[in-house]
């Protein structure tokens, strides 16, 4: 695959009163479980899960809670054209999973969580920063540059152990095939719709087109 899902340019957007309707966040599974506050994380695993045809990976992340128990996000795009209409809006997928990571992967760098802390409040952290309100780039483009924010989002609020800056940047920067880097690839990022009434998205798209 070429993109993290779909890949298909975006036809009209949907108005303010629809986006507001739009539910971004999808409980694949067990959402029950997922929300328990006793749910802890021991650390959390982000993951190059495919190559894509051309070129980069698509990342998730994994939150292991025991030995053989995760809770997996992925970010897709959806098939709801953004308001920026450049792409779609991502789609969150959260789902339980019956291992703590998956053997399909070309790459992993794990993070030790803050001792104590639920996966429910990396849910919260998520959508109290509005991080859950994304639009995929034309291409269908993203994931990546997604999936770093939140990296930082989750250490500024302490949900994890700091010192894991470096070896973030240096994966996600990289194009990985079956363990090895095989070549840098630039991070892509998209765009949040807490910017549209902010001029952010001018900035996001001026940003974009230099990468």
């Amino acid at each position: 695959m070429g993109n993290c899902c779909s890949g298909q340019e975006a036809e009209d957007s949907p108005g303010n009163h629809e986006l507001s309707e739009v539910n971004t966040i999808n409980f694949v599974n067990d959402e029950a479980w997922i929300r328990r506050p006793d749910l802890v994380v021991t650390q959390i695993h982000f993951v190059a899960a495919t190559l894509l045809q051309n070129g980069g990976n698509h990342w998730n992340m994994h939150l292991q809670t025991s030995k053989d128990e995760s809770v997996k996000i992925d970010l897709e795009p959806s098939a709801w054209p953004g308001p920026f209409q450049h792409g779609y809006l991502g789609r969150l997928d959260i789902s339980r999973r019956s291992y703590a990571i998956t053997r399909h992967r070309h790459h992993c760098v794990t993070v030790p969580a803050r001792p104590g802390v639920a996966a429910v409040s990396f849910l919260k952290a998520i959508v109290n920063a509005d991080n859950h309100r994304y639009e995929f780039t034309q291409a269908g483009r993203g994931c990546t540059g997604w999936m770093r924010d939140q990296f930082f989002l989750f250490v500024q609020q302490g949900l994890l152990q700091p010192g894991y800056e470096r070896q973030i940047e240096e994966a996600m920067t990289q194009e990985w095939n079956r363990g090895r880097a095989t070549r840098p690839w630039p991070v892509t990022q998209g765009y949040y719709l807490r910017d549209l009434n902010a001029g952010g998205g001018n900035r996001r798209r001026r940003r974009q087109r230099q990468r």
